[in-house]
Formats: structure tokens, C-alpha cells, sequence
């Protein structure tokens, strides 16, 4: 009996331990946020999603902080459920195959007890057998194969429901493949985050001493929001208070990464295949901020598949794109990449001082690229650069700048895939440059002439794959780098192009009325951008380009009708005629188009045409009629296109829309803005796949009441609408997300969650007539309201728990502001011109408040307590009353990274805010007269502004 006792006992203490909160990190900064954001994104839609089981990835490089958030998550979970259970390192554990210890671990923190086996596979079937209708927690840390997932989860719809399972993987095509829906991409930390975490490491505080401020910029630079990176220099620094010792540590992690992130982020590198390392070596060496199809066609003209390698490092999130398509690297990973394409071979030269120091020291043929563009070289650098491209007998890449004409004289090399200089003077190209095996070649100069030399360029065996030659003068200047091909234009001469062009682009600055007849050759091409101002026409050969799949012609003013045998181009799919602002018609066979899915005439403000031409377009998907003068109406056949996704229609003259709208029931955008449209047809709400609702009608008085049938509508636009009343009733906008009333006439605001349940934003800007805030969702998590001038009431946001950003300018009528004690989710809040307002009760209950600016005019100031504000990083006050913000400041416990005080209180305002704030000690500068005022020590920043203190707000 005593051992029955003895044995619950220790069973009981085991729970207990077990319940004991996982350590998640000594600085969590920007944790919670990281926390909130993966719950509102992932779980929140995964709840949604129907299956008892909930699968969640976190993916991310590494470093970026992901087992740190499962550690955050799994500990915020951990209460909800009957079993859990933490498995770090699981690729780790595999590469030792020691998997099925794992295994056994999961069981038994599952709760399954006395089992043993000793091997992977047995331990797969005990797991299928015994987990079943149990509702769990997993979490599966460091994943990077699929047999680790189906080791450990063999099946998961045996778990109970409400169970959460959780994969962290450096890894997408991993959860991607294993059909996890929902991946949480690791982001960053922001500066403000960053800072204070870096901080913390090396100071023990959020933010620096003055004397350190610059130097924590550069070093935040050089980690740019990485956390690994932030911990472990600020950790390095730690009690370092020697400035030259900061300044020795920051060239040297500027030149050699640090082991501890280094041995981190090479295990990334370590996973690829030799292709993918050296497309990954390219990348960081020579492409970074390049665009990504030329680079493409680099690694393709290298005999690698480079589409496929590019993906493989965008799935490990070693590499990322920009808006503009070009290619980014996070900083460390660009220095690794470096590091190791300089040691080993092939090499690669991207520093001048490694053509000096080394072009003599290491094997010719083992060069692989060069790309050095300093501009000034020295004479040192010049002869060992011609040295290199003498002896380089396989250098695949050349990159140059001002010595280009030295170095192409000297250039042998047969192999080369991508040459890019910068000749000078009128000149032949050499006639020992050998460029059979070119993919890409680019021609840079001001003052360029080719008298020959690009003949075999154009040879049906050439591999050519893109040619761009920029000059000022008579050639056109090619200003986009794409996928395929190029081809120049010289004034009424075409350089017969290579039979596999594809893509042409085609700008220039000079006076150019047409195009060449031989244009009509390119019988291959498939993709034509034309932005040629000077343009009045185009040759009837145009129409030969019968393989044309899109079209852009843009910004061509003078262009006033397009050839006759238009039609004739068939395969077109995008077709772009933007601001052609003189385009006057279309030709006839214009309907033979029957194939195009994307239609953008915006900013033909002349342009006419039979309202018939749409009616064999079946697949159009995207249709833009904005910035027509003359269209009263819209086209016939329109309505009846059942694949539009999106219909943009801002036209001033536009009388009405169609009674039968609704039978676009894919469309997922709609714009509309007239100045004479009064109503909308009934038949919206039949717009069942609707998202995006954008309205600006100066004649529109009220919305048809079938509104409310639109169940997918996520975003809702009314600005510039004489609208007075809102009524959504009992409806089923379930999912309307956003709603921005701007310069409306609505009188009153009141949302019900019942209607819209899914509510987060409300932006309210220009409205003279509105008075009340009556209710909102209490899912509504954004709010501004701006130049109101009768807003007299905002009761309905009391009681947002979810509330984060609350922003409220120049509601001059506005005089109380319900009480902020239950808004604990508050980030963000910002009063200014509210002038009768006298208090902000209960936002010292507001502890997760990170950004404070208000005005306070009144004798009792508004703002009391901030005792319990220890996120806050910036504060901005406003004030006639200096003295009576000291008790308010002083019950700061964590100080703000800045605090700033702008003052309306007369030219004494600096003497007045030394003596309310000399006990605090604090650090006071720039008083109103703008200059110092006092020094005294301490570690924050208070600073006065002049009476125009509006304009920093």
C-alpha cells in the first residue's frame, strides 16, 4: 500500500514538472506581437477550416526566432488540451538515426507508458495504435524531411478534437508537401524591436547611452533584424564600454561572420545539392539586386536548371524577391556566401583588392566570375584585371565598369555566359572576342557606336539569350531586363534579331514616330513592351506578330489608331493600351480577339469604340475602362462576361451601370467612380465572389439595400458619396474586414457583430455630419477618425478588447472618450485637436500601449497614470501646462527609447520644463528657443518644440 502511495506521489510530482513552462528567451522582445500576429493569421483561420485537427508550420531561415516562438506557443497552449509534448532538434536526431527515441519520448509525454521497440518502424505502428482520441499538443522543432514527419505523425485523425500540431522548418516545400495549409513566414524584427533586444544583450537595458546611439545603428544595420545576429553581438559587447573596441568589433564582423551565426546559418547550405550551392554562391556574389529572369538565364546558359535551383532556395528561405523582381539576401547569409565563393573553387571576384591580391596566386580555369565596377581604378587593379581576362580560360562571368575597353582587348575566354562593360568611344568589338556560348550580353555607353562585331550573335547556333545595349543617342535605350530576349532598334534599321527572341523592350527618349517594317519578323516573340512618348504609328507588319501572347503599349500619347489587321494577332492574352491619350479607335477586326484575359485601356481619354467589342472575349478576366471621357455607358456584352474578375471603371461621365451586374458572379474587384451615377443597380448584391468594393460617386445618395447579400465582401470603399445613412440591417456581410468612409455624409455609425462578424477596420476621414460612434464588433481592431467636425459621441468603441490602434484627430466637438480600462490590447493611440476633451480615463490600464501621442490642453492633465506601461517606445505630449506632467512622467517605471514634449506654454516654456523635470533626472535639449537649455545626466530624452508643435504629430 505504501508503494502505491509512494508511486501516485511521484506520478503526481512528475505532472507538475511536466506542467512547468518551457524557458522561451531571456529578452522576449517582440515575442507577444510575434505571438498575436501567428495566432490571428494561422490558428484563428485553422479553426475555420473544419478539421478537428489543426496542422500548423512555422517556416523561416535560420536564426529568425522560430523554436522560440513554438516555445511561446506551446507554453500559451499548453492549459488547453490533455496531453503535450515538445520535440526539439528532430533533424538533429535523424541525421544521428536516432529517431525512434523521439518516438518514444512523444509517447510518453502522450501519456502512453511501458512500451518499448527499437527501431523507426515499429515505432511508426505504435503510434498509429495509441494516440487515439486524445486531444494533444505537438510541436515538431527543426524539421527538414518528410520521413521525420511521417516517423513521428504516422496519422494525426485519430487525435481528439482541438488538437494542435506544430512544425517548425527552415524548409516550405517540407510542410508544403506534407499538406500543411497553413505556414507562419518568419519576419524580422523592426527596428524598434531590434533595438531594444540588442540593447538588452549588450546593455542590460532598452536602449543605449547616448555616446553609444550611432554606433547601435551600425551594428543594427549589419544585423538587420535578425534575431540570432542581435543576440549574439549585443552579447559579445556585453559590459564593453570602450568605443574603439565597438568600433574593431564592427569591421570585423564586417569582413568575417561570427562563428556562432556562421556554424547557424551554414547548416542551410550544408542541405543543398551541389547545383543549388552554386547557384546560391551566384546569388550572394554577383546577383544580389539584380532581376531575377536574367539571373535565370545565367545559371541556364551555365548548363543548370536555374528556375528549379532558384525555387530550391526560395523554399529554404536562403533568398527572397522584391517588389521589383529583383533578387535579396539577408546580409549574413550574403557574407557567407561570399566567404565560401572566394576560398573555394570556382571562385569568385567581387571586391577589387581580390583581382590585386590574388590574380597571381591562384589557378586561372578554377575563376568562374568577376564583377568589380569601381569607378577611379587604380593602375594596379587595371593590369591585374587584364592579366585575369588573358589568362581565364573558362571565366563564365565578366562584370566591369570604366576600364571595360582595356579588359575587353585582353578578354580570351570561350566560355563566357554573361558579359556586362562599359566600352567607350566609337569602336569595333575585338575580333578575338569569341561569344558562341553567350546567354546574356549588355553594352553600356553614352557615346556608343558598333560598326561590327555582333554578327555571330545573331547565327542560328548562337545561344543568345538576352541583349541589352544602352547609349544616348541614336539606339534605342533598353531599360528592363527580362526572362528572354532583346533586340535594338537604330533609328530606321533593325539588327536582324536571333530566331528565339521572345521578349522585346522597347523605350527610348528621342524622337521616334514609328517602327521598322522588319519588326514584323519576329515571328517568335511572344512578349512586346512599347513606351515610346513619340510614337504615331504602327507599321502594318506589326500585325505579322502572330505569336504575340502579351502587349503593352504605354504611355504613347501621339499614337491615335492602331493597323487595320489588328485582329489578326490571335494569341494575344494581355493587352495593355494605358494613357495612349490621343488612341481614337479601334479597328473592326479588334473582336477577333477571342482569347485575351486581361484588357487595360485606362487613360484613353479619346477613345471610342462599338459597344459590341466585347462579345467573343469569353475568357476575359481583368477589364479596365478608367479615364474615359466619352463613355456613358458601358459596352454591351460586359455583363455577360461570366469569367471578369475584375472591373475598374472610373470614368467622369459614366451615367449608369447595367441592371443586370449581377450576373458577374466571379467578380472579385469592382472600382466605380462617376460623377453622375446616382444609384446602383439592385442586382450588386448578386455579386456573390465580391472582395473589394470601391465607390466615388459625387451623385450617389444612398446604396441599394441588396448590399447586404454580398456574404464574401472583405473591403468596402464610399468616399466623395453624399451618403447619410448606413444601413446594414440583419445581413450577411460575414466577412467584411474594412470599411473606409472618406468625405461621406453619414450621420451615425452603429455595426452589429451579428452582421459583421469578422470586422477589424473603420477609417472615417472628412465627414462634417457624423455625431456618434454607436457600436461596433468587438472584433474591430483599427480605428481612425479625422476631421469630424460635429463627432460629438464614440461610445461604441468602449469595450473593444481587441482594439490595437485608436487614432482620433481634430474632432473639435468631441468631449469625453469612454473609459480605455477593458481596450488591454491597445498599441497604438493618438488624440490631437480634440480640444474639449479633458481626460483619457483608464488608459493606464492599457499596458500593452507601445506608442502614446496626445494633446493635453487642459489644467488636469489627461493623462495621470503610466505606471504600467513598460512597452511603451515612444511618447509625444502636447501640453499648456508643463509643471502638471512631472506626477504623470515620474510613474514610469520602463522609459520610453523617447520621450518628446511639445509645449505651447510661452517663451519660459525651457526654464519650466528644467524645473518641473530636474528631480527626474533627465537629459533636456532644444528648448523653445532652440537652443540647449541643460544638460543633466540620466539615460532618456526630453525635448521641447515651438508652438508649431502640429507639425511633428
Amino acid at each position: 500500500e505504501e508503494c502505491s502511495k509512494l508511486k501516485s506521489i511521484v506520478n503526481d510530482v512528475l505532472k507538475v514538472v511536466k506542467d512547468v513552462p518551457l524557458v522561451v528567451a531571456k529578452h522576449p522582445i517582440g515575442l507577444e506581437r510575434a505571438v498575436e500576429d501567428f495566432e490571428k493569421t494561422m490558428l484563428q483561420p485553422a479553426q475555420l477550416s473544419h478539421h478537428s485537427v489543426q496542422i500548423v508550420g512555422i517556416w523561416g531561415m535560420g536564426g529568425s526566432g522560430k523554436t522560440t516562438l513554438a516555445k511561446q506557443i506551446y507554453n500559451s497552449k499548453r492549459a488547453f488540451v490533455d496531453r503535450a509534448s515538445f520535440l526539439f532538434d528532430v533533424r538533429d536526431a535523424a541525421s544521428k538515426n536516432v529517431l525512434h527515441i523521439k518516438q518514444g519520448k512523444l509517447l510518453e509525454d502522450l501519456g502512453v507508458k511501458d512500451v518499448a521497440f527499437d527501431n523507426m518502424e515499429e515505432g511508426k505502428g505504435i503510434l498509429a495504435r495509441r494516440l487515439r482520441s486524445v486531444r494533444v499538443l505537438i510541436i515538431l522543432d527543426d524539421v527538414d524531411h518528410l520521413d521525420q514527419l511521417d516517423a513521428l505523425l504516422p496519422t494525426t485523425d485519430s487525435f481528439g478534437s482541438g488538437s494542435l500540431i506544430v512544425v517548425t522548418s527552415r524548409e516550405l516545400r517540407i510542410l508544403q508537401c506534407w499538406g500543411i495549409s497553413f505556414i507562419y513566414k518568419m519576419k524580422t524584427l523592426g527596428l524598434t524591436h531590434a533595438k531594444q533586444l540588442f540593447c538588452w544583450h549588450a546593455f542590460l537595458q532598452p536602449s543605449p547611452p547616448d555616446t553609444f546611439e550611432e554606433l547601435v545603428k551600425k551594428f543594427l544595420a549589419v544585423c538587420n533584424g535578425l534575431p540570432l545576429s542581435l543576440k549574439v553581438f549585443g552579447g559579445q559587447l556585453y559590459r564593453k564600454y570602450d568605443k574603439d573596441y565597438w568600433e574593431c568589433e564592427l569591421n570585423k564582423i564586417s569582413r568575417v561572420l561570427h562563428k556562432d551565426v556562421k556554424e547557424t546559418l551554414k547548416i542551410s547550405y550544408d542541405a543543398l545539392d551541389p547545383e543549388e550551392k552554386e547557384v546560391f554562391l551566384d546569388a550572394a556574389c554577383f546577383f544580389i539586386g539584380e532581376n531575377i529572369n536574367l539571373a535565370i538565364e545565367v545559371w541556364n546558359g551555365s548548363g543548370w536548371t536555374g528556375l528549379h535551383s532558384w525555387e530550391m532556395l526560395l523554399n529554404k528561405c536562403l533568398v527572397e524577391l522584391d517588389e521589383m523582381n529583383r533578387i535579396r539576401m539577408h546580409d549574413h547569409l550574403r557574407d557567407l556566401g561570399r566567404e565560401i565563393g572566394s576560398q573555394q573553387s570556382p571562385h569568385r571576384f567581387w571586391r577589387p583588392e581580390q583581382v590585386t591580391d590574388f590574380h597571381n596566386q591562384v589557378e586561372k580555369r578554377s575563376i568562374r566570375g568577376i564583377m568589380v565596377t569601381t569607378a577611379g581604378s587604380t593602375r594596379e587593379f587595371v593590369d591585374g584585371l587584364c592579366g585575369l581576362a588573358a589568362s581565364c580560360l573558362g571565366l563564365k562571368i565578366l562584370v566591369t565598369g570604366d576600364c571595360s575597353n582595356q579588359v575587353i582587348d585582353k578578354l580570351v575566354s570561350r566560355e563566357l555566359v554573361w558579359l556586362r562593360c562599359e566600352l567607350t568611344g566609337q569602336r569595333n568589338l575585338p575580333s578575338q572576342l569569341s561569344l558562341k556560348k553567350l546567354w546574356v550580353l549588355e553594352l553600356h555607353n553614352k557615346s556608343f557606336g558598333i560598326k561590327n562585331g555582333l554578327k555571330e550573335l545573331w547565327e542560328a547556333d548562337s545561344d543568345v539569350s538576352i541583349v541589352l545595349l544602352s547609349c544616348s543617342q541614336s539606339i534605342f535605350q533598353i531599360m528592363y531586363n527580362c526572362r528572354m530576349f532583346f533586340v535594338i532598334l537604330i533609328e530606321n534599321l533593325m539588327i536582324q534579331a536571333p530566331v528565339q527572341l521572345r521578349e522585346l523592350v522597347l523605350s527610348q527618349y528621342y524622337e521616334f514616330q514609328t517602327l521598322p517594317n522588319s519588326i514584323g519578323s519576329l515571328r517568335n516573340l511572344k512578349k512586346l513592351v512599347i513606351a515610346i512618348a513619340s510614337l504615331k504609328s504602327l507599321p502594318d507588319e506589326f500585325c505579322l506578330l502572330l505569336s504575340l501572347e502579351s502587349l503593352q503599349i504605354c504611355g504613347c500619347r501621339h499614337l491615335s489608331s492602331l493597323p487595320s489587321r489588328f485582329g489578326d494577332l490571335t494569341n494575344l492574352r494581355h493587352l495593355h493600351l494605358s494613357d495612349c491619350s490621343s488612341l481614337r479607335r479601334l479597328p473592326v477586326s479588334f473582336k477577333q480577339l477571342t482569347l485575351v484575359q486581361h484588357l487595360d485601356f485606362s487613360g484613353c481619354f479619346e477613345l471610342t469604340f462599338n459597344l459590341d467589342i466585347f462579345e467573343n472575349m469569353a475568357k476575359l478576366e481583368y477589364l479596365n475602362l478608367s479615364e474615359f471621357l466619352k463613355l456613358e455607358e458601358l459596352p454591351n456584352h460586359v455583363t455577360n462576361q461570366v469569367s471578369l474578375r475584375e472591373l475598374y471603371l472610373a470614368n467622369a461621365m459614366l451615367r449608369e451601370l447595367p441592371a443586370d451586374m449581377g450576373q458577374l458572379t466571379k467578380l472579385r474587384v469592382l472600382h466605380v467612380r462617376s460623377e453622375l451615377l446616382t444609384c446602383l443597380p439592385a442586382s450588386i448584391g448578386n455579386l456573390s465572389s465580391l472582395i473589394t468594393l470601391a465607390i466615388r460617386c459625387r451623385g450617389l445618395e444612398s446604396l441599394p439595400k441588396s448590399i447586404r447579400q454580398l456574404i464574401n465582401l472583405q473591403t468596402l470603399y464610399i468616399m466623395g458619396c453624399p451618403i447619410e445613412e448606413l444601413d446594414f440591417g440583419q445581413g450577411s456581410l460575414c466577412n467584411l474586414k474594412e470599411m473606409w468612409l472618406h468625405n461621406t455624409r453619414v450621420s451615425k455609425i452603429s455595426i452589429s457583430e451579428d452582421c459583421c462578424p469578422s470586422f477589424e477596420t473603420l477609417n472615417i476621414r472628412d465627414n462634417d455630419n457624423l455625431t456618434e460612434i454607436e457600436a461596433l464588433p468587438r472584433t474591430v481592431n483599427n480605428i481612425t477618425l479625422q476631421n469630424c467636425e460635429m463627432m460629438k459621441n464614440i461610445r461604441g468603441i468602449a469595450g473593444l478588447v481587441n482594439l490595437q490602434k485608436l487614432t482620433i484627430i481634430s474632432c473639435p466637438e468631441l468631449k469625453e472618450v469612454p473609459s480605455f480600462k477593458e481596450l488591454a490590447s491597445l498599441r497604438e493611440f493618438e488624440a490631437r485637436g480634440c480640444y474639449k476633451v479633458v481626460k483619457f480615463d483608464g488608459l493606464e490600464h492599457c499596458i500593452s500601449l507601445e506608442q502614446l501621442r496626445a494633446e493635453t490642453r487642459w489644467e488636469v492633465p489627461g493623462i495621470q497614470n503610466l505606471e504600467h506601461m513598460e512597452r511603451l517606445t515612444r511618447m509625444q505630449l502636447v501640453t499648456n501646462n508643463i509643471s502638471a506632467l512631472e506626477p504623470c512622467i515620474r510613474t514610469l517605471k520602463k522609459w520610453p527609447g523617447e520621450i518628446i514634449v511639445c509645449t505651447r506654454a510661452g517663451p519660459d516654456a525651457g526654464s519650466q520644463l528644467v524645473n518641473a523635470f530636474a528631480s527626474l533626472n533627465l537629459s533636456i535639449v532644444d528648448s523653445i528657443e532652440n537652443r540647449k537649455v541643460r544638460s543633466l545626466p540620466y539615460p532618456q530624452l526630453v525635448q521641447t518644440r515651438p508652438s508649431n508643435a502640429d507639425a511633428i504629430m
